[in-house]
């Protein structure tokens, strides 16, 4: 009676642990079910700044002196580096003496054409008339002579040598009057306006020289500030690829600064994920600078979500922008950091069998 009895007890602590841990079961469904927790999407990033500048080159040549050592904070202006301009600066030299040569010589061409336009005329033009008039008469006489002395030769009064004389001096004086009535032609015909014309067009096209070599200085002069590099703005200098000495080409990256103020770290999620992130959702980030059981969280938004995959091994990654609003200790520029995304809230069953994938 007993044993059945012991039995019996048995058999009822036996129900009552099973009805309790079916009770236990159902509730843990129930809370798998019912209850939601924070769903995040965890990547990894790189803390840089919201805007960097990549400062280049401008020109070829030699790196002469980096006024800054990475890490360094500059203002906006501030020098950051120096090319060597020697070479532009000999050029410019040149230059500065061929425009003062040519500052001269437009001096006496403007001093002479002064003179010029009060009397045009070249020596030899000046009295091209009366010479005319002159050469007419000596030309005309001495054919007149000409003509008696080959009359008197002919009835043999004077000889062939002084008639030979007399023929001479004909025919100088024939060449004489040419000369003269070819030179009062040219007065004629608007010499004195030709050289008027001539002597400004001299001075027009050496005015037009003078300033094209202005103009090329004053380029040289603007170029100049092309082998001096100054911060763009506020920042902090991230890199220095080159080195003092070195000779750079143009183009060459000289100098990476990363502005002051916002940060921002670029994450990138894995393309099963990426449908679930939105900007505006919450971050929170953990720096591997500070201890995160003593720092705690930094926080963040999303930005943007970049719509062009990259490409990692067999998978594709699409880069995420985050800003990251609340920054009580300073973060290092190049930094790591480990990012979990808030995408919203997911039942429990469903981040467990993986449903919010």
């Amino acid at each position: 009676m007993a044993r059945n009895q012991n039995m019996r007890n048995k058999i009822k602590i036996f129900r009552f642990l099973i009805i309790m841990a079916l009770v236990f079961f159902a509730l843990i469904i129930l809370i798998l079910i019912t209850f939601r927790i924070e769903d995040t999407v965890i990547s990894q990033g790189v803390v840089k700044a919201l805007h960097e500048y990549d400062l280049k080159s401008m020109v070829d040549g030699r790196l002469l002196e980096l006024q800054v050592e990475e890490g360094a904070t500059v203002k906006k202006g501030a020098v950051i580096l120096k090319l060597d301009d020697t070479k532009l600066k000999d050029e410019m030299e040149t230059l500065k003496a061929r425009i003062r040569e040519l500052q001269s010589e437009l001096e006496v061409k403007n001093k002479n054409l002064v003179v010029t336009r009060r009397n045009p005329l070249p020596k030899e033009f000046r009295y091209a008339e009366i010479s005319l008039n002159e050469c007419r008469d000596k030309f005309r006489k001495s054919k007149e002579q000409l003509d008696r002395y080959q009359t008197l030769y002919q009835r043999q009064v004077v000889s062939k040598a002084t008639t030979d004389k007399i023929e001479v001096e004909y025919y100088q004086a024939k060449a004489d009057y040419e000369r003269a009535l070819n030179t009062f032609r040219k007065v004629a015909e608007g010499l004195e306006n030709k050289i008027l014309e001539k002597a400004e067009s001299e001075i027009q096209l050496l005015l037009t020289k003078l300033n094209n070599e202005k103009v090329r200085l004053g380029l040289m002069e603007n170029h100049l500030g092309d082998y001096t590099l100054t911060a763009p703005a506020d920042g902090e200098v991230i890199a220095t690829p080159q080195k003092a000495g070195c000779f750079v080409e143009k183009g060459d990256v000289l100098v990476r600064l990363a502005t002051e103020g916002t940060k921002k770290i670029i994450a990138y999620v894995d393309q099963r994920f990426v449908s679930k992130i939105h900007p505006d959702q919450e971050v929170k980030i953990i720096s591997q600078l500070y201890d995160y059981f003593k720092f705690g969280f930094f926080s963040g938004k999303v930005k943007e979500v970049c719509e062009v995959p990259v490409k990692s091994g067999d998978s594709l990654l699409y880069p995420v922008e985050i800003l990251i609003m609340k920054e009580p200790y300073p973060l290092k520029h190049g930094s790591a950091a480990e990012l979990r995304i808030i995408t919203g809230k997911e039942r429990i069953i469903s981040i467990i069998l993986g449903l919010n994938r």
